[in-house]
């Protein structure tokens, strides 16, 4: 009999989880498609709360907007109660992520990030245009590259000597010229092959032009 209730304890534990992993996994289907929260404030009263999530109701704002909110929250079990929490709601965007970990004086190329649909504070500045951007303070993986830690470094200068390299699916074929005029990194560029002809693409970096053939 001991044994039983003990095993019954164990599986109870083993189900428990914290307030604010409930509301977030709840969140999917309790939220417009378009919205995410950001941040779980639980007051301090309720941090050591953990409850099995099938005796825990969670009822979001029937108008959810971008801002902070409270959560009703429902717990079923034990000593039933009816508690609110504080969370901040924003909206999903697509925002850039460091592949790996950046460090001052890096210049951010295609391989340096990837786009990701996040829940991001619209005060934290994500960077909209990264490509070419000057790191002028350390950016972790996984970290959104925001505007606050990047800088626009001087454009390659008109007349600098850059691989062109036009690609048709996996096939490339690569050819030297020069810049036609001033261009930053990541934005379109015109440059005068060494038998005349001119061409355009992306500045992929400052030594290399990038053509997608259709």
């Amino acid at each position: 009999m001991l044994l039983a209730a003990a095993t019954v304890a164990l599986a109870t534990t083993a189900r428990a989880e914290t307030l604010p992993t409930i509301i977030g996994d709840r969140a999917a289907a309790g939220l417009p498609p378009d919205l995410a929260i950001l941040a779980v404030h639980l007051p301090r009263s309720l941090t050591d709360v953990d409850a099995d999530p099938t005796t825990v109701d969670v009822d979001f704002p029937a108008a959810a907007r971008p801002g902070r909110a409270s959560v009703r929250v429902r717990l079923r079990a034990g000593r039933a109660r009816t508690v609110f929490v504080p969370v901040t709601f924003a909206l999903l965007v697509d925002v850039a992520v460091a592949t790996h970990g950046l460090a001052p004086g890096d210049l951010v190329t295609i391989a340096d990030l990837r786009w990701e649909r996040r829940a991001t504070d619209p005060r934290a500045g994500a960077a909209r245009a990264p490509l070419g951007q000057q790191v002028n303070a350390p950016i972790a993986t996984g970290e959104i590259l925001d505007d606050a830690r990047l800088t626009a470094p001087p454009p390659v200068a008109r007349g600098t000597a850059v691989r062109v390299e036009v690609r048709r699916g996996a096939v490339a074929i690569t050819a030297r010229g020069r810049l036609e005029q001033p261009a930053r990194v990541g934005a379109t560029a015109r440059v005068r092959l060494a038998g005349g002809a001119l061409i355009s693409g992306t500045l992929a970096d400052r030594e290399r032009l990038v053509v997608a053939a259709p």
